[in-house]
């Protein structure tokens, strides 16, 4: 019995914290936004203008597409959200977005139907 407490105790504990840490994560981004915005432009990768590319929002070996959003204190952000979600046209300037800050990335995505009032 203190063999299988010694052995099996610490695994079962490592994998409960994870999946809690994995669930809060999850509530907290879809629950608990830390911002709410509006979709201003998403930013076109073939456009070249751009002197310097983290100016426009990119960051080396980020696979988020800049956006620029409009939060509800009238300041303009420069967020990043999945390519998937602008390719697929569901996010379109005027649509409303969640802000995240994590560490410092700053995510955004499209709100839920039913929480664009509340996200």
């Amino acid at each position: 019995m203190a063999e299988f407490l010694l052995t099996t105790l610490p695994d079962v504990l490592l994998i409960g914290i994870g999946l809690y840490l994995a669930t809060w994560m999850i509530a907290k981004t879809l629950f608990f936004p830390s911002q709410k915005g509006v979709l201003i432009d998403l930013h076109d990768p073939f456009d070249h203008s751009c002197p310097e590319p983290m100016d426009c929002g990119f960051r080396p070996g980020s696979l988020g597409l800049p956006i620029r959003v409009k939060l509800d204190n009238d300041q303009i952000i420069i967020a990043e959200t999945s390519p998937c979600s602008a390719c697929m046209e569901r996010l379109k300037p005027g649509d409303a977005v969640c802000i995240n800050r994590i560490g410092d990335r700053v995510i955004a995505q499209k709100a839920a139907q039913w929480r664009r009032d509340k996200c």
